[in-house]
């Protein structure tokens, strides 16, 4: 005798109906182009709420609100929420449903350039073909909570172990400002309409790394430099990077010379960096690998 269905797998069906319904009634068949996927899963909108750790005081980012079903969780528990939703027509239909909530900011626009109130957390299931410049974004904001939503491959890149193919820029630019703890991998199921790829659920907790006598800014230009000669060794990437390297320098990065720039370990890639600036080498004097035509 087949046993009934779960609680949580009658919720995720209550949610498709609801999902379909209103876009049916709107008149909006998903973008691709705007990376429209609605999560429908709902131990996974639970589970995203919960790893806020939220509270009343708490304002929560939510980056691509789409039809406020997740908006509608984190609200829940208290917390105001700042959802922020590109496409117009999802913007008037969130406004028309949260009429009267006055825990719930609406905001229409593009999340990386509209004027934003205040936040202290993000918790989000964002569109995945702006992952990478929302966590750049986030890295000169510094939630106190960060749980995202995440393409399963990107979200391995922000913990991956240098010499690995997930090894990246975008790995040290996070490794700056966040401890990353992978979730529970998400089955494509999980929205509607289903994407291409697996998802991943990822929480970030900040953690400010000294990168003393350096800004920020100097070194992850210097990661972001170095990344673009990833397959050279450091000699060679010095070397088409500054033009002559001075004698001075050679022999404090002696060691890690003939590593590969994708080998090198965060705390490697601080000495180089503190090494260029304390040699006199500015920004504008880092170049970066031609692009391929």
């Amino acid at each position: 005798m087949r046993s009934p269905p779960s609680r949580s797998y009658r919720t995720s069906l209550s949610v498709l109906k609801e999902v379909k319904e209103t876009l049916r009634k709107l008149g909006i068949r998903p973008s691709k182009r705007l990376g429209q996927h609605f999560l429908i899963r709902s131990w996974v909108l639970d589970r995203l709420v919960d790893l806020g750790q939220l509270a009343p005081r708490d304002a929560v980012l939510d980056v691509g609100a789409g039809l406020g079903i997740l908006t509608q969780r984190i609200a829940a528990s208290g917390a105001t929420v700042v959802a922020v939703e590109k496409d117009p027509r999802l913007a008037a239909f969130l406004r028309e449903k949260f009429s009267g909530m006055n825990s719930i900011i609406i905001i229409e626009g593009d999340v990386l350039t509209v004027r934003l109130p205040w936040f202290n957390k993000v918790v989000s299931s964002p569109p995945y073909n702006i992952s990478s410049t929302l966590l750049l974004w986030l890295c000169d904001r510094v939630p106190e909570k960060t749980v995202l939503l995440l393409q399963k491959e990107f979200a391995d890149r922000l913990c991956a172990a240098p010499g690995t193919k997930n090894y990246s820029r975008l790995t040290l630019a996070v490794w700056v400002w966040a401890e990353v703890e992978l979730h529970e991998v998400v089955p494509r199921s999980a929205f509607f309409p289903p994407p291409d790829v697996v998802s991943r659920i990822v929480e970030l907790t900040p953690r400010m790394v000294d990168l003393t006598p350096l800004s920020r800014e100097y070194f992850l230009e210097v990661v972001r430099m170095l990344f673009s000669f990833r397959r050279k060794t450091l000699r060679r990437a010095l070397r088409q990077a500054v033009g002559q390297v001075p004698s001075s320098m050679r022999s404090r990065v002696k060691g890690l010379l003939d590593k590969r720039v994708y080998q090198l370990s965060p705390e490697e890639f601080h000495k180089v960096a503190t090494i260029l600036f304390e040699e006199g080498f500015s920004l504008g004097e880092l170049k970066t690998a031609p692009k391929r035509v």
